[in-house]
C-alpha cells in the first residue's frame, strides 16, 4: 500500500512513521521546502521531532503533486493557527 501524510510537523511525522511499519511506501509532505530538505538529508525531522529516525520506506516531499500521484490513501493533518 502507498500512503501520503500531508503535514510534516511533529504529529504528521509520528503518524507517517507509524504508517510506514505497515505500508510499502509513505510520502510525508512538507509545506516548507527548506524544512523538507533538512529532514530528507538528516533522515529525521530535526525541526519538529528530533532524535526519531525515519524508516527507509518513508520519503519526504514538498511537491504536493508527487504526493497525490502515488498515494492510495492520504491523511491530512490540520495546522494550528
Amino acid at each position: 500500500m502507498k500512503v501520503a501524510v500531508i503535514g510534516g510537523g511533529s504529529w504528521g511525522t509520528a503518524l507517517a512513521r507509524l504508517l510506514a511499519t505497515r505500508a510499502d511506501r509513505v510520502d510525508l509532505w512538507f509545506h516548507d521546502a527548506e524544512v523538507e530538505s533538512r529532514v530528507s538529508a538528516a533522515r529525521e525531522n530535526v525541526v519538529y521531532l528530533p532524535d526519531v529516525p525515519l524508516p527507509e520506506n518513508l520519503r519526504t516531499t514538498s511537491d504536493i503533486g508527487r504526493r497525490s500521484a502515488v498515494a492510495q490513501q492520504s491523511w491530512q493533518l490540520a495546522r494550528r493557527t
